[in-house]
């Protein structure tokens, strides 16, 4: 789908005091092992076996996750999501938000070329998605850009005939506390942290199914 607009940055959404109380909150979490695991590719390579799943999973994603469900992080982030939804002209049929993923990136982690959505309702565990799929991802950068390096979040548009001018880059425009809102099937990724530390929360809100023509996304 060809869009007017691809993604929207906020600067310092977030003061850094509550990013600095986030990110010890999760590391709690994390020291805890509670709602914490090695990040893996979901659903994405069913079709393979248990090894090679492993092997998908480090080339496409290397990471840490805590799962976080916080109401009052709703009630704060929610509103950017629903106004760049309208501000942005995507205007989708957004109803739900899935529980907060704080993100742990450390030298050589990293997330490569993917999208968010799948054709089919995406289910987190303990959380059922009755019938919705992603629509709408935001990310949170948590950690001050000069703590790591590497580790950017850059978009393809794949819109261009130039691989190259299809990749827009962030690097330059997210600070500790920018949030970055869009749609979930635009593919994205977080190149390799070189040095350091990289801390995000990311957040997919959900909707019904889209309908492309005579065909609807769902199972």
């Amino acid at each position: 789908m060809i869009l007017n607009n691809y993604f929207q940055i906020i600067p310092n959404a977030i003061s850094p005091r509550v990013c600095d109380n986030l990110i010890e909150y999760a590391l709690d979490l994390k020291k805890k092992k509670l709602n914490t695991h090695k990040a893996n590719t979901s659903d994405s390579n069913f079709i393979l076996s248990e090894e090679e799943k492993k092997e998908h999973d480090k080339k496409v994603r290397n990471s840490n996750v805590v799962w976080i469900s916080e109401k009052w992080l709703f009630r704060e982030l929610y509103p950017y999501i629903n106004d760049i939804n309208k501000n942005m002209g995507w205007n989708y049929d957004i109803q739900v938000t899935e529980p907060f993923q704080f993100t742990i990136y450390k030298r050589n982690q990293h997330y490569n070329w993917h999208i968010d959505c799948n054709s089919v309702p995406y289910n987190h565990p303990g959380e059922p998605s009755h019938g919705k799929i992603r629509k709408i991802s935001m990310t949170l950068l948590l950690s001050n850009t000069n703590d790591f390096e590497g580790g950017d979040l850059e978009f393809d548009i794949q819109d261009k005939n130039n691989e190259e001018d299809n990749i827009k880059k962030t690097k330059n425009l997210m600070s500790k506390g920018s949030i970055c809102v869009f749609p979930s099937f635009v593919y994205h990724r977080v190149t390799p942290v070189t040095k350091g530390t990289r801390y995000s929360l990311v957040a997919w809100t959900l909707g019904p199914p889209f309908k492309w023509g005579y065909y609807e996304f769902k199972k």
